[in-house]
């Protein structure tokens, strides 16, 4: 049945069509029950209708009730009817019946119907009694069941009903206990499982504040859970699904209160439910025997086994949901992070055992590695080797746990600052933890078992896989530099050594492993023992080469026993490699050449070589074989022989392996015969061919000899990119001729040799040498390759590759394209797909992309897409390289084969580039020390190679002329092609070092070229060749500074005709910059911007050249048909970057830039640029613009340029010249300010300057119609600052004069911002600096007319005002960012309305806050526009008294002047416990419970805060609540508020536990105000004191008698200081020891207790004129005197706040104590850190600085405690502190004395030492705040320095390395080191105000202050 059918039914007491229960059949009448309620017979009825409702055939009971009229009201007051109201007869049936009803509506899923929800209110509010009667021991069990049903049901009907609930029943401890006992555990419906539902329902109401309630009760929560253990299986599910779902997974509720929910007793109970037991084993079914079986049935646990570990998975795994807190440290900084996730794994014994144990412990310990140290601790027992499933099971936990850890993750999150030491201690402790190396150490040394050795070894190379991880970690994230890399790596090197087992056991465990038969395990093994025990010495090896460094290692036994083990097995050649890897790195000496392993080895290695060259079998290849010596400077060689090897097919290998083999032994054994035919065969071919005798250096000597030009700056040593034939080639040949004799080679050897020969071939310049070689054992080489050899030769014809080569193989295929002369043949090598190269060629530019993605160019089955081997790629490279060369050296290179080199390098590059990635390639040099170097590198690999081979190919380099004429198109194409890869090159490789060495060769190619062609051009004359590559060449080959200097000191002296070109036909008279002009002007250009990129400035004083580009642009200039923009530019940019050439710029520039009838943008710049940084240029700027008209009719020229003088003063222009400039400009200026039309650009871009004119020269008439017009003038305005900054002076103007108007200027410029202010808060995209700015202005517009008494009735009737105060309420509380709208309604609401005025604009603006939907959120919370809420409510409270009513607790002190009583409210709670309470009170009737009680108001003081308020207390705060707190740190509690609170909380008439008070903080907040400097707080806190002792003589607690005679002793101290106590303030120290010790006295388990709980006690009264306790605290002998003495020092240095402090210390000799004790040897550091910070408190006091100084010598002591330091002491910050806070004290003092001048100059050279000194000591870890104190006090000091002491003092030495330490840690220092080189004459100092910015911006903001002074002090010395 509907609600509204009810409604209906409810209103006309019986339906027309309804049909009474008797005619229907049923038994239940709802006229009968009703007649029935009435007529005394009400326990019948109500019988009669619980009957009803469990017959299923009776129907919709309720409903039916409902229909006859009834509601739970009627039901409800049945109870105000009985005057026993405990009658559980009659009580027990009626709230049955009421807990259906409300049953029934819950059933419905309908909205709760209002009678039922006044029904529950009236129950709580009158029945409260009988609730708690039927809750306690009186009643029976069948009562709580009914009471807690009923409960649970309005808890989950209503969130509000809910939280009165909280609010009002009280569960005392003994009903709680009773309610929780499980009685009856066989019974589904107990009181137990009915207490626990009643909880629950509070959560699975999912209302966010009722759960907030819930878990502040923490008894209620936790009362539940102890006994889950026996509960049934639905209940336990139920419990662990809610807490997890409701509570923990609950993104409103804060971590802190989960904390709170789940403590530690909390979670113990949580844990022993994986041992649930269930009803069934409850003592009481056992006892009764009702069943045998007490452990519950196996299903049934594993429910509950599951449910708990998902629980347990968010609370202890989850950082965002569980208790989980990140230690950025990971366990290394000593603090523990997450004790209660500890206590879990503490419980958890053996967690391996179970499968769910061990998975939450597994995730506990990855999540949290900083717990992974005392958990291996923990298990260092079950740790002891043993042969049983138990000991297996530990090793593998503890081997999977390390297996998991994230080291990526781990360091990602981890502190910036880790230091060298913290790192090696956390992968230490996290891979290789000494107790389990020790365990394994003495395990391996001891009797081997084998089941135990596997596991152990197993876990070995777990843990040093996990090291490795983490060491790659470390490199990859570069969190050490490479010194403290290698550092840390010989550490943990020296670690394993001293803590792993030796390399001397290990081989006695591998000869026992080898020499046993395979026996059954208990354990399924993963790998054989002889495999794992392999893995384990590779990886030894890897980690720690030393530990295998023995004497006992024989290397064929190894071998022979690896090959015996691992025979016929599947992977057999796999583990034979690895074997060998191991031994050929380990034992070079056995493997060399000559020696009896070598050949066997080679062969075995050859014979498992695959296809590929990224396998393990090719790289331990590659290693024995440069071993040999024989590919020394000529790796690419070593790789060319074995991708010949691995091209033969696999059944035709063996001949070939077994001559090789014999030709590396002979070559090696025999190396000079066969170098002595390589340089034959070199010789014969420098007669031959040209291109031989081509080498790198000549080219360039050549070069330099054409003009006799020397290489001056360019250190570059060239040096060639061929492959060097080695000896391999030819002894091979000869072995093979020898070996053969008369006979005929066999296909595979004749294939192998031309394989070998044509692939190294195409590493070679020219083919002579290879020729002459070959051409000896012609019978080994077919004719086809002969023929292809002999084609390269000069003279002759090139040939396309033949056989061997089949036809279809890639490299005969390439040969053939490239020869073809065309472009079509090329597409039929390679088929490039824009999905295999998309990736890989981003940034190329998109010519080259096109070029590669033009056409699909594969036909056959050799489909070179497979290519996936970068050898094979790189030597298909070099063969295309090679062809490439040949064809320039033959000069056969023509346009058409352009296309085809340059998509057959594009693919190959690409394709070589994602190969290597994908592989993972190392290098290709394979020297052993430098392997592991370079094995994470992916760029010096062939790829690199690659390029530079081409780089430094001697016919690329003689061929690349980027100036060369059209004529030469074979270095035209060549030069092209060059480029290309250059780009290619720049994009592939990120390496910029490996980058920067291969471009090199092209790079001094480049400058080289340019150098000769302008050193030349002075003699010859010669004409310029341009080309439009310059300028991508330039930045292209990366140039450095130097180099872009010298060519700029080239070009400068050349004839300006040549910087400039004619534009179209030979009749135009237009003319641009030449291309080598551009050149000019890029160099200018890249030279300003390198400079600043720069992270090591260059000094660069280029006085001729700045000159000559100077008077080249005065004279391009002066042609006014020449565009020269881009010189300007340049210009400007290098200026800008070295502005001390300012000095050697002419004037005659500025004039002939503002000579220039049409002046471009550049021109406007540089000529602003000049004199803003030169104020000499003002007065030629000003006789230019008085000459020439252009100029003044040019505002684009004029106004930024004038802007520029101005900024140097005012008064630095002359006064005629302004107001001329104003006159012509006069109508403009006067638009702008009425909008008649947009203001142009120049007017608002030189708005300081417009508005100087307008202030000097307008006159009161003009602002007077101005001002009229602006009247007048309706249309919106649109905001710009300019307008802003006019219309207030235009106003100030009228203000002025003093003009009779009839309403104050002030009020339409109000008015014209609101308007302006409305108009940009609509606009979707909003500038919120212009918002920002046009609010202030309105502010500051509205403080000035209040000094007036303006009248504001036009603005208050206005429109403007009524649309501006919705949208402001609107954005002002929606957006945080807006809250300056509620500052300025507050401000106008101030203005508009008067006092009391009670004007319905003021109450709907009221009523408009409270009814936002983000009122309640701004007000309880933190965000930035509270305080401007809060603001806006005062003020129209003020205005309008009649909106306050008792319900607006915020308002407390407004509301209570306008005679608002308040007092039912009191005492007040905050935040939202304020909220939670006062809503649910809402609605009643004044009663006792209205009231919150003490335990509600004490419980939001928190201890932090406490702690933070008695530390920054506000001393000089007053008891007036409507000033501002000015606290020195955040969550400090005011005094204004928490006195009154307290006073009202201990008033006679209130019951207070007084043991509360103290225990919260509340007395020591008490005790501390006592020392503050307001008179009214002292009394008040005595006030608080007396009512504090009155409610302790009326206490039984035990420790009363300590409190009474705590505060007597009080008194009685505060007595002997004056008899007058009413004005007696104790010094702070005094007042904040009493405080700490009333904490610590409430506390009987804190090390304090003892001491203060003496210390108050056995005195009568306190000597309060004294530090107390001082001497017996600091000189304490107890155990715990560290505790004692660091208390004491706690409090001097907390205390320590003005005059009265420092006297009271300084009388009883304190400074005296401290100073001496700081450097004896009984001082621990933490005490002196806290001496440190007592002298850094006392020197903030004005009269303690100078006695410091001057009686104690507090710089001497300073002095020696620096010397002590060591870089990075913790100390260091702290005496930085006492530095910067002494000088800060001693300035402020001797301006307010001026007889301490004289003394302070002295000292302040002293205190510029010691910072000097200190700067010694600081590290890279030095925060930028830290560094911002240390410069900024520098800089105070030195600006009081006598200019003849700073160089004795500050060198440049000095200044020079706190530049250089100031860029490590702010990332730059800006120009400052140009500064500090060439002065600040001409760079722009920034003077804006910076107090607002962050601490890297104020950093470098103070180092160039400093730097500044630094540089005047010296020059005013010199």
């Amino acid at each position: 049945m509907t609600t509204k059918k009810r409604k209906l039914l409810a209103n006309n007491d019986v339906e027309e069509n309804y049909t009474p229960a008797e005619k229907r059949g049923k038994h239940f009448s709802a006229k009968w029950f009703r007649d029935n309620l009435c007529n005394g017979n009400e326990i019948k009825a109500l019988r009669n209708f619980l009957e009803a409702c469990k017959n299923e055939e009776e129907g919709d009971v309720v409903g039916e009730y409902f229909a006859a009229g009834g509601d739970a009201m009627e039901i409800i007051k049945l109870l105000d009817r009985k005057t026993d109201k405990n009658d559980l007869l009659f009580t027990v049936p009626l709230l049955s019946v009421l807990n259906q009803i409300i049953a029934s509506e819950m059933r419905s899923g309908e909205e709760f119907h209002r009678s039922t929800e006044a029904a529950c209110r009236q129950l709580l509010y009158s029945h409260l009694n009988t609730v708690h009667f039927m809750l306690s021991a009186e009643a029976s069990s069948q009562s709580r069941r009914i009471i807690l049903t009923l409960l649970a049901a309005i808890v989950t009907a209503n969130p509000q009903l809910a939280k009165e609930v909280l609010a009002h029943v009280n569960f005392p401890t003994s009903d709680l206990k009773r309610l929780t006992t499980l009685v009856k555990p066989q019974d589904k419906n107990n009181t137990r499982t009915c207490f626990i539902r009643f909880i629950m329902a509070f959560l699975i109401g999912g209302d966010v504040h009722v759960i907030k309630l819930l878990t502040d009760k923490k008894d209620l929560l936790i009362s539940v859970i102890p006994g889950l253990v026996y509960d049934r299986v639905e209940t336990v599910t139920l419990v662990l699904s809610t807490l997890r779902t409701q509570l923990l997974e609950n993104t409103y509720i804060t971590k802190t209160r989960k904390m709170n929910v789940f403590n530690t007793a909390f979670v113990h109970n949580l844990l022993a439910l994986y041992d649930w037991i269930g009803p069934d084993g409850h003592w009481s079914s056992v006892k009764n025997k009702l069943k045998k079986n007490s452990l519950g049935n196996e299903d049934d646990k594993e429910l509950v086994g599951l449910a708990l570990h998902h629980l347990l998975l968010v609370l202890c795994t989850s950082h965002k949901q569980g208790v989980v807190f990140h230690d950025k440290t990971i366990g290394t900084s000593g603090k523990k992070y997450n004790e209660l996730i500890e206590t879990v794994l503490e419980f958890m014994n053996q967690p391996w055992e179970d499968e769910l144990r061990r998975e939450l412990t597994l995730k506990i310990l990855v999540t949290c590695p900083d717990l992974f140290t005392n958990f291996v601790t923990r298990i260092q027992s079950y740790l002891k080797p043993r042969n049983s499933i138990s000991w297996f099971k530990t090793i593998n936990f503890l081997k999977e746990v390390i297996s998991s850890m994230d080291p990526k993750a781990y360091l990602k999150s981890q502190d910036s600052n880790f230091s060298k030491d913290q790192l090696t201690s956390l992968i230490k402790n996290l891979t290789v933890p000494s107790t389990v190396l020790c365990m394994a150490r003495k395990a391996i040394l001891t009797e081997y078992d084998m089941d135990v050795g596997y596991h152990l070894i197993e876990l070995l190379s777990t843990m040093l896989n996990g090291l490795h991880s983490f060491m790659s970690s470390v490199e990859q994230a570069q969190l050490l530099s490479q010194r403290d890399l290698v550092e840390m790596k010989a550490t943990i090197q020296t670690y394993l050594m001293e803590n792993s087992p030796t390399g001397e056991a290990l081989l006695l465990a591998w000869k026992k492993v080898t020499s046993r038969p395979k026996a059954k395990t208990l354990v399924p093994m993963q790998q054989s023992h002889p495999l794992a025990l392999l893995d384990l010495l590779s990886l030894l090896h890897q980690c720690c080469p030393q530990i295998l460094d023995t004497d006992t290692f024989d290397s064929r036994t190894f071998l022979s026993d690896v090959q015996r083990v691992f025979s016929g097995e599947k992977d057999e050649a796999k583990h034979i490699i690895k074997a060998l890897q191991l031994l050929v790195a380990i034992d070079k000496f056995t493997f060399a050449p000559g020696k009896k392993m070598f050949e066997p080895t080679l062969s075995l290695l050859l014979s498992l070589l695959g296809s590929s060259s990224c396998t393990p079998a090719h790289t331990t290849l590659c290693s024995l074989l440069w071993e040999t010596g024989l590919f020394e400077g000529s790796e690419v060689e070593m790789l060319v022989w074995l991708h010949c090897y691995m091209a033969i097919s696999q059944e035709h290998r063996a001949e070939v392996a077994r001559i090789l083999v014999q030709a590396v032994t002979h070559v090696a054994t025999h190396p000079g015969r066969y170098l002595d035919m390589v340089a034959k065969a070199t010789e014969l071919a420098k007669e031959d061919d040209w291109t031989s005798r081509l080498d790198v250096d000549d080219i360039f000597d050549e070069l330099m000899e054409v003009e006799n030009i020397t290489q001056e700056s360019h250190d570059y040593q060239p040096t060639s990119s061929a492959v060097t034939l080695g000896p391999l080639l030819p002894g091979f040949l000869h072995v093979v001729t020898e070996h053969l004799g008369d006979n005929e080679p066999s296909p595979e050897l004749t294939n192998f040799s031309s394989y070998v020969v044509v692939h190294l071939l195409h590493s070679q310049i020219s083919s002579s040498t290879l020729y002459h070689i070959v051409a000896e054992f012609s019978i080994l080489i077919p004719s086809s390759v002969l023929k292809y050899v002999q084609g390269w030769l000069p003279k002759s014809s090139p040939v396309p590759l033949m056989k061997p080569f089949k036809p279809r193989s890639p490299e005969r295929k390439l040969s053939k394209a490239l020869l073809s002369l065309g472009e079509s043949s090329i597409h039929d090598v390679f088929e490039i797909k824009q999905v295999s190269t998309d990736n890989h060629i981003n940034g190329i530019n998109e010519n080259s992309k096109a070029l590669l993605l033009k056409k699909p160019i594969l036909n056959d089955s050799m489909d070179i897409l497979s290519l996936n081997d970068p050898v094979h790629l790189m030597l298909l490279f070099k063969e295309s390289l090679f062809y490439l060369c040949q064809l320039i050296s033959q000069g056969n290179l023509v346009e058409c084969c352009g296309d085809g080199f340059r998509q057959a390098f594009m693919y190959l590059l690409l394709a070589m580039n994602k190969s290597q990635i994908e592989e993972g390639m190392s290098l290709i040099s394979f020297n052993s020390t430098n392997v592991k170097r370079t094995q994470n590198s992916s760029q010096g690999n062939l790829l690199g190679h690659c390029f530079k081979h081409t780089f430094m190919h001697p016919t690329i380099l003689y061929s690349f002329s980027p100036l060369c004429s059209k004529n030469h198109a074979a270095n035209k194409l060549t030069t092209e092609l060059v480029l290309h890869l250059v780009e290619i090159a720049s994009r592939l490789i990120k390496d910029e070092t490996l980058l920067h060495f291969s471009l090199h060769p092209i790079r001094h190619k480049f400058i080289s070229l340019i150098t000769v062609w302008f050193k030349g051009y002075s003699k010859n004359k010669r004409k310029y060749l341009g080309t439009e590559d310059l300028l991508r060449l330039v930045d292209l080959l990366q140039l450095d500074i130097k180099d872009i200097i010298s060519l700029l000191e080239l070009m400068a002296p050349i004839p300006t005709d040549l910087l400039m070109s004619s534009l179209g036909d030979s009749n135009s008279i237009s003319t641009s910059v030449s291309p080598l002009g551009s050149l000019l002007s890029h160099l200018l250009s890249r030279a300003g911007i390198l400079h600043q990129i720069s992270l090591k400035k260059v000094g660069i004083i280029l006085h001729s050249t700045v000159e000559r580009v100077i008077e080249h642009l005065i004279v391009l200039k002066k042609r006014n048909d020449v565009d020269v923009t881009l010189l300007e530019r340049g210009l400007l940019e290098f200026l800008e970057s070295f502005p001390h050439h300012l000095a050697y710029v002419s004037k005659e520039l500025l004039k002939a830039l503002l000579k220039h009838p049409k002046p471009q943008l550049s021109t406007i710049k540089l000529a602003t640029f000049l004199v803003e940084r030169n104020k000499q240029f003002i007065s030629v700027f000003e006789s230019q613009a008085s000459k020439i008209t252009s100029v003044i009719k040019t505002p684009e020229l004029l106004f930024p340029v004038l802007s520029a003088a101005l900024a140097h003063g005012s008064d630095t222009v002359n006064e005629d010249f302004l107001k001329s400039v104003y006159n012509y400009y006069m109508t403009n200026i006067h638009d702008a300010v009425i909008q008649i039309t947009k203001s142009p650009d120049w007017l608002k871009q030189n708005s300081a300057a417009i508005i100087l004119l307008v202030d000097r020269f307008m006159e009161s008439d003009t602002s007077k119609r101005l001002y009229e017009q602006l009247q007048t003038k309706q249309a919106s305005r649109t905001y710009d600052d300019l307008y802003v900054l006019l219309l207030k002076k235009i106003f100030d103007k009228v203000k002025s004069q003093n003009i009779a108007l009839v309403e104050s200027p002030r009020v339409l410029q109000t008015e014209i911002f609101l308007d302006m202010l409305l108009k940009m808060c609509k606009q979707k995209s909003q500038d919120m600096k212009h918002v920002t700015d046009l609010a202030a202005a309105i502010c500051e517009c509205v403080d000035s007319a209040e000094e007036t008494g303006t009248s504001w009735k036009t603005l208050k009737k206005s429109i403007t005002w009524s649309k501006f105060s919705k949208l402001g309420l609107k954005l002002g509380l929606a957006k945080k960012e807006h809250f300056m709208l509620l500052d300025i309604m507050s401000k106008l609401c101030e203005v508009l309305y008067r006092d009391g005025c009670r004007e319905e604009q003021v109450v709907t603006l009221f009523q408009m806050v409270l009814s936002h939907s983000q009122f309640f959120h701004v007000v309880i919370g933190s965000e930035p526009n509270k305080c401007s809420v809060i603001q806006l409510l005062l003020v129209l409270v003020k205005k309008a008294p009649s909106v306050m009513t008792s319900a607006h607790v915020p308002l407390l002190k407004s509301y209570e002047h306008g005679g608002v009583s308040l007092h039912e409210c009191r005492p007040y709670l905050w935040g939202e416990a304020a909220v939670n309470h006062y809503s649910v009170r809402s609605d009643l009737a004044q009663s006792l419970w209205r009231q919150p009680n003490i335990e509600q108001v004490l419980n939001l003081l928190t201890a932090d805060n406490i702690a933070t308020t008695l530390k920054y207390f506000p001393l000089n705060r007053t008891l007036k609540g409507d000033e501002k707190l000015h606290a020195d740190a955040p969550n400090t509690y005011d005094p204004a508020f928490l006195l009154p609170l307290f006073s009202h909380l201990l008033a006679p008439e209130n019951l207070s536990r007084t043991f509360r008070f103290h225990r919260s903080g509340a007395l020591a907040f008490t005790l501390a105000c006592l020392g503050s400097n307001c008179e009214s707080v002292r009394q008040a806190a005595f006030h608080v004191v007396a009512r504090f002792y009155f409610h302790l003589e009326a206490s039984t607690g035990s420790d009363k008698k300590v409190w009474v005679q705590f505060i007597n002793a009080l008194g009685g101290g505060l007595c002997q200081i004056s008899e007058d106590v009413e004005s007696v303030q104790p010094p702070y120290i005094v007042a904040l020891f009493l405080a700490r010790a009333s904490l610590h006295v409430s506390n009987p388990l804190h090390p304090m207790f003892a001491p203060l709980h003496n210390y108050i006690s056995l005195k009568s009264a306190l000597n309060l004129t004294t530090v107390p306790e001082f001497l017996a605290l600091f000189h304490s002998s107890d155990v715990n005197y560290r505790v004692h003495r660091h208390f004491i020092l706690e409090v001097l240095r907390d205390g320590m706040k003005q005059k009265d402090d420092f006297e009271i210390s300084h009388k009883n000799v304190i400074y005296k104590i401290l100073l001496s004790f700081y450097s004896s040897v009984i001082a621990d550091k933490k005490s002196k850190l806290l001496i440190l910070e007592i002298v850094e408190s006392s020197v903030k006091i004005s009269e303690a600085a100078p006695l410091l100084v001057s009686s104690y010598g507090i710089l001497s002591w300073l002095e020696q405690i620096i010397q002590q330091l060591k870089p990075g002491d913790e100390h260091v910050n702290t005496i930085l502190h006492i530095l910067a806070s002494l000088w800060d004290t001693l300035v402020n003092s001797s301006s307010s004395s001026s007889s301490n001048n004289n003394g302070l100059s002295d000292v302040s050279h002293h205190t510029l030492i010691l910072l000097l000194d200190l700067f010694t000591k600081f590290n890279v870890n030095m925060s930028p705040k830290e560094l911002d104190i240390y410069l900024s006090t520098v800089y105070k000091v030195l600006s009081l320095q006598n200019c003849e002491k700073v160089l004795d003092a500050m060198t440049f030495t000095h200044m020079s390395s706190i530049l250089h330490f100031s860029k490590e840690i702010l990332g730059t220092n800006e120009d400052c080191e140009d500064l500090l080189h060439f002065g600040y004459q001409f760079y722009k100092i920034c003077s804006e105000d910076v107090k607002e910015k962050d601490d890297l911006v104020l950093a470098r903001y103070n180092l160039r202050r400093l730097t500044v002074e630094w540089l005047n002090k010296t020059r005013k010395s010199d």
